[in-house]
């Protein structure tokens, strides 16, 4: 993992997410969805160890009107916020793909997640990273995923944080090894 691994060392933030539902016939439709909108918010951050966080979400949730308790809330108020993030962690792996040697494969060894199907999975995606900036990330479901009776790539691009950008956010490299 040693080499590929460190091109996705450091946070990235949320640039666009989108899905790209397929034609029956396999050709690509005109259609594009926005799960979370399209001004979407995440963070993800791959660590030198191996570790991956990420954190999604749609901005201008509601507020639960029970505001004194993190865990608060009707179970209505529950359910909406949970429309409107996902939140997963585990451990990732880098591997170079063998059809394509300009992308890479990461997959991720999901251990706790807000969405539950997703407990003791692997998720892999195809990562493109572009060569001569490194501050793009690009990841897609190495396969169509079936949602709601359709064939769908969901697309993620990232935009790499940079270490001066986080030193002005009170976050140092020493707070985050």
């Amino acid at each position: 993992m040693a080499a590929t691994a460190d091109l996705l060392c450091g946070s990235w933030e949320l640039v666009d997410y989108r899905t790209v539902i397929e034609g029956g016939d396999g050709k690509e439709e005109e259609s594009v969805i926005f799960p979370l909108g399209r001004d979407a918010q995440g963070m993800i951050t791959y660590t030198a160890d191996g570790i991956i966080s990420a954190h999604l979400m749609r901005p201008g949730a509601p507020p639960h009107l029970d505001t004194g308790a993190l865990h608060g809330g009707t179970d209505e108020e529950r359910a909406r916020s949970l429309q409107h993030s996902l939140a997963y962690a585990g451990f990732y792996s880098v591997s170079p793909r063998e059809e394509d040697p300009g992308h890479l494969i990461v997959r991720h060894r999901v251990v706790i997640s807000s969405f539950p199907n997703w407990l003791g999975t692997v998720q892999a995606r195809l990562a493109t990273i572009r060569p001569a900036t490194r501050t793009h990330l690009v990841l897609e479901t190495e396969k169509p995923v079936h949602v709601e009776g359709t064939w769908r790539r969901l697309i993620l691009t990232w935009r790499r944080i940079p270490e001066p950008e986080m030193r002005q956010n009170g976050v140092s490299r020493a707070s985050r090894l």
